[in-house]
């Protein structure tokens, strides 16, 4: 009986052992994840700001390309109406018929040849 009782201490002292052994792992390995998560939430805070720091880039060139486009748009409109302007005008005045059927002066044609060249270099 003594053999016996012998044998069962023996079993569970072999098992407290491999539980401590596990305990100590465990601790060791939760101690890694720890460690592991506070890197991750370092990193998505980071993550974080980097996304609003985008949001707010875009939400900047999204007003400043509408405010653009309103712009070109106004610029756009006050060059179709000069040129209307311009063709009336040059269909209604006889004395600015009169001067665009004038032939363009030598020096006049020489600036813009010159202007034409410099503009291709």
């Amino acid at each position: 009986m003594t053999r016996v009782l012998l044998i069962i201490i023996c079993i569970i002292s072999l098992f407290c052992a491999y539980l401590w052994l596990s305990v100590d792992h465990l601790t060791v390995k939760n101690a890694t994840l720890l460690d592991d998560i506070a890197q991750y939430q370092i990193v998505a805070k980071g993550n974080s700001a980097t996304i609003k720091q985008l949001k707010e880039s875009m939400t900047e060139r999204d007003r400043l390309l509408a405010k653009q486009y309103k712009t070109n748009q106004t610029l756009r409109d006050h060059l179709q109406h000069k040129q209307r302007e311009l063709i009336q005008l040059g269909e209604e005045d006889e004395q600015v018929k009169a001067w665009a059927n004038q032939p363009v002066p030598d020096a006049i044609t020489r600036l813009l040849n010159s202007t034409r060249d410099s503009d291709k270099d």
